[in-house]
Order: C-alpha cells, then structure tokens, then sequence
C-alpha cells in the first residue's frame, strides 16, 4: 500500500509540474481555476488569430502561418487539459487510498512503526478537543482543525472547532504541508486563507494544526511561528 501511495505521488509531482502548479497545494478549486485560465488564454489567441487570418491585407503565407499556430496553440490547449484531468484523477485515487490506509492502520493498531511517534499520535488524538479550543483562544480562526499524520501522508481529522462558519474539510493543504516539511498557507476564492502548521518529532510528523481564517484576513508569518511554537509545546507535554 505504501508503495502505491508513493507511486501516485510521483505521478501527482509530474502532472503538477506539467500544468505550472507545483507551488501551491492541490485542490479542486485551484483545478477548476487553471483549466479557466488556460480556456481563457487560448479564446483570446484564437479570436486574435481569427482576426489576423482574415484580415484583407494579410498575405497568404501570413495566413498559413497564422493557421499553423492556431492548431499548435489548440495542441497545447488539449494537452494541458488532459494533464489536469489526470492530476484530478490522482488526487481523488490518493484520497481514497489514504482512507483505506486509515481503516486498516487504525484496526491493526499500528500508526506508525516508530513507538514513540505512535504514542505521541495517539495522545494527541485523545487530547485533540482540548487541543483545538485553547489554540482558537490564541489564534484569530473561524476554524481550527487537529489532524494526525499517518505514515504515508494521510491526515485525518481528529477534532474541529467552528467559529463563525462551517466549511468542506479538504485535507489537500495538510497533506501538502507534510510533504514541504514546513506551514502552508492557501488563500481561497472566498477571501479565507487556510494555514497549516505540521509539528514534527525528531523528523517524524505527528499532526497538524489547520486554521481557516476570517474573510480577507490573512495570516502573516508572525502566526505560523506563534502556531508551532504552541504546537511544539503541545507536543512536549504529551
């Protein structure tokens, strides 16, 4: 299983690095905008194109050049379409994936192979309401999430507290945060930025702290230190 994971992340890797969105983390949203921009792109240069093509004083090999960038640019069209469909692809098998991981590693027991690590999740799940409401306390949030981290990137929800809305949970910036070993920080179409914060024991991620913050209000680098530094205190108390 763990290999299968392993190999749809590299898959993920290329096709983000394909489409120009390996910067930022990956989610049906952020999908939906590039497949825009790109449709966008290509009807401005086909109008222009058109135009030109037409043109009662464009001459015939002006035309035929015309004509052959039109098919390259409808060439490009096409192929970025079919990488970001596969990209949605993989990151819906991913997900499914990471919940059959979930179920099998919660029955056995077993959620990671370092002990340590293990009972450092586990506490932190036990602890994980009482874990949320004091960091919504320090933190201006509408939302503050606890997630574990499993082995293999997963990152399941443990507890939430609700401020003022109530919006999807996406694990998609979380998980995107453990594979850059460091906070992220996603701004969305709504004017909300989502800041995730893993907090890591000896090289090893044990969870992650999730903030949605309030419309048009988002977060600095100030609040990403004050959040692992009380993640880091968290976790020196399990």
């Amino acid at each position: 299983m763990n290999a299968t994971i392993t190999s749809l992340e590299r898959e993920i890797v290329r096709e983000e690095r394909a489409v120009g969105l390996h910067e930022q983390p990956i989610t049906p949203e952020v999908i939906t905008g590039r497949q825009v921009q790109v449709s966008t792109v290509i009807v401005l240069f086909a109008a222009a194109l058109l135009g030109v093509s037409f043109s009662p004083h464009g001459t015939t090999s002006l035309r035929i050049l015309t004509a052959l960038f039109a098919c390259l640019l409808a060439l490009y069209g096409i192929d970025q379409d079919r990488h970001l469909r596969r990209l949605e692809r993989l990151s819906d098998d991913t997900r499914v994936i990471n919940l059959a991981v979930v179920d099998a590693l919660a029955g056995s027991g077993a959620l990671a192979s370092d002990a340590e690590a293990l009972i450092m999740r586990e506490s932190a799940q036990f602890h994980a309401r009482a874990i949320v409401d004091r960091l919504a306390d320090l933190v201006l949030a509408d939302i503050v999430r606890v997630r574990i981290a499993g082995p293999s990137g997963e990152v399941p929800l443990a507890a939430v507290h609700s401020g003022a809305i109530d919006t999807p949970d996406d694990p998609a910036i979380a998980r995107y945060a453990i594979r850059r070993g460091h906070a992220v920080q996603h701004t969305g179409a709504d004017g909300r930025t989502v800041l995730a914060v893993p907090i890591v024991h000896h090289s090893e991620p044990v969870f992650v702290l999730e903030l949605v913050s309030p419309a048009l209000k988002p977060y600095e680098g100030r609040d990403a230190a004050t959040i692992e530094a009380f993640g880091r205190g968290v976790l020196a108390a399990l």
